[in-house]
This record gives structure tokens, C-alpha cells and sequence, in this order.
């Protein structure tokens, strides 16, 4: 799908819905940067105390093996949405944040309250995963 993102960085001042959403990205960044530091905390806490407490047999172990890596791919999920929310940020700064990567358009509010970094309105994100499934099962037949 073609980017039809304006790449046109606005003078003008910042609008209720620029002030609006940059107040929502900030508090999704908030919470997703506390979030992060507590699991990171608790994790580094956690594995530590386990593995002096504790000689652990090859079944422990292997539980913990399972634990830590479940942690890790939920660190990495929280890492990347920090990241998306910071180029969303980057964005509104430059004046393109809420314009639709397909069709150019305006993406409500609403959506953008439930998916702060999603570059797509609800149509064109459609269409977005349409196409990846396609790609997806062209690839599995090659």
C-alpha cells in the first residue's frame, strides 16, 4: 500500500486534537516506560534470588528457562510499542501524526485513543492485513 503520508511540517499552532493526542501519547508512553522498568526490576530481582536460593534439577530449570524467555518476548512486545509510541510522537512534531499511511485521511480519535501508533484508519488497516495474509500464504506455497 502506497505512503501517502504529508511530509509537510505545519507553523501553524498546535490544534484541541494535536494538544488532545499528544497528551494521549504522552500518557501511553508513561505507563508503557513504567511498565517496563517495573517488569525489568522484577525480573532481574526475581531470576537472582531464584538462582541463589536454589540449586535447581534439570526440570527447574528448564521451568525457569521457559519463565525467562516468556518474560523476554514480553519485554521485547512492551519495548516496541515504547518505540512505536515515540515515532508516533515524532509525528505529531512534524505534523503528519493522525494522517492515514493509505488513504491520507484523517483517523478518528477514537481509534487513535485505542491504537495511539497505528498508522492506518480502520478501512485501509483492513485492506493492510488482507494483503499481508496474502503475501503470508504466497510465501508458504513457494
Amino acid at each position: 500500500m502506497p505512503n501517502k503520508r504529508r511530509n509537510i511540517k505545519t507553523d501553524r499552532p498546535t490544534s484541541n486534537r494535536q494538544e488532545t493526542l499528544r497528551k494521549i501519547l504522552l500518557q501511553k508512553k508513561g505507563e508503557a516506560t513504567r511498565i517496563l522498568e517495573e517488569q525489568i526490576g522484577h525480573q532481574f530481582n526475581d531470576d537472582l534470588q531464584k538462582r541463589i536460593d536454589h540449586v535447581l534439577d534439570t526440570g527447574d530449570q528448564a521451568m525457569l528457562d521457559m519463565a525467562e524467555e516468556l518474560d523476554l518476548s514480553l519485554l521485547e512486545m512492551r519495548n516496541k510499542n515504547l518505540r512505536a509510541i515515540n515515532d508516533a510522537l515524532q509525528r505529531l512534531r512534524e505534523g503528519t501524526y493522525g494522517i492515514c499511511d493509505g488513504c491520507a485521511s484523517e483517523i478518528p480519535e477514537k481509534r487513535l485513543m485505542v491504537m495511539p501508533f497505528t498508522l492506518f484508519c480502520v478501512e485501509c488497516q483492513q485492506k493492510q492485513e488482507i494483503l499481508e495474509k496474502i503475501e503470508k500464504e504466497e510465501d508458504r506455497f513457494k
